[in-house]
């Protein structure tokens, strides 16, 4: 049976300690016929996760699926600080929203060799990094993103020449979750500082995602080309 790879925080898994329903994904692999490899991993940012991602690279199969999914941008994780640290992890707490929280997070742990824009700058050229490779190895793969990096990118150029096709989009045209979810508060979990969605966001997030993936389907089979 082919698979459905998962890469990326929280918002790429059901939150709940107690499932009730179908998350965003398992609507993905019930229309395409796919088991689920689960390697997100919440609280944690791209620099975490592609190290999973580059290690599953000889486990992919030919007709696998790959979907990732960028995290926020200013977290960081290094594998050289866990000794210090114990581990980067993220805990929101209830009077932060959750920019503002993970921003202050990094400041904490990092004291700062570098400036937020650095690392939001750095975690957004290793995610476009990881895509690229992602690209020449896989014919089957998607992404969505949190967010952009720059900000003005959300409405760029970005999107429409470099794997824009590949972007899964959310309603209305709608390029990032962050500013997707902020616009519906009821598709949170808690909204503002709670980003995470309900069952009824899940069952949109997934049929959106559904639809774009049998569109491009489609394209690819009428051009003849990956």
């Amino acid at each position: 049976m082919n698979k459905l790879w998962l890469y990326g925080c929280s918002f790429s898994r059901d939150v709940n300690k107690y499932r009730t329903n179908k998350g965003w994904f398992d609507y993905i692999a019930e229309e395409f016929n796919l088991d689920i490899i689960d390697e997100t991993e919440p609280g944690f940012g791209w620099s975490f996760v592609r190290n999973r991602f580059y290690n599953d690279i000889p486990y992919w199969g030919e007709d696998d699926l790959i979907i990732v999914q960028s995290s926020h941008l200013v977290r960081m994780y290094s594998e050289f600080l866990q000794t210090r640290f114990e581990r980067f992890y993220y805990y929101p707490l209830v009077t932060c929203t959750t920019q503002d929280n993970d921003e202050k997070y990094a400041e904490n742990l990092l004291y700062l060799s570098k400036d937020i824009p650095d690392i939001r700058n750095e975690n957004w050229t290793q995610f476009l990094a990881s895509l690229r490779i992602l690209n020449k190895l896989k014919k089957n793969w998607f992404w969505w993103a949190f967010e952009f990096y720059p900000d003005y990118q959300t409405l760029g150029k970005f999107v429409e020449y470099e794997f824009g096709d590949r972007l899964l989009k959310f309603e209305d045209g709608i390029k990032t979750f962050d500013e997707w979810m902020r616009a519906n508060p009821h598709f949170c979990t808690n909204p503002p500082d709670d980003l995470h969605q309900t069952y009824e966001c899940h069952e949109v997030q997934g049929k959106l995602f559904v639809d774009q993936i049998k569109n491009y389907d489609k394209k690819v089979k009428i051009s003849g080309i990956h």
